[in-house]
């Protein structure tokens, strides 16, 4: 199994409340396998193959967070 994280940049939790609900928003998504929030680094490492990358960025930021693919990935 060989599956690379992608990074995504999420701005706006202040919590470990938030970080468990932007992971559950992540996770619902079609095609994430599993994802991982860190408040700490404000980022979170998602595993999964077909996923629309547009749809992530849509599942954090109806949640009132902001959020951005880390560039060169």
């Amino acid at each position: 199994n060989n599956e690379s994280a992608q990074i995504l940049i999420i701005s706006g939790m202040n919590c470990n409340h938030c970080a468990a609900n932007a992971q559950k928003a992540l996770s619902s998504v079609q095609g994430v396998v599993r994802s991982e929030v860190s408040l700490e680094t404000s980022q979170a490492h998602i595993f999964g193959t077909s996923y629309d990358k547009a749809e992530v960025i849509r599942a954090v930021e109806s949640l009132g967070f902001k959020a951005e693919w880390k560039e060169n990935q």
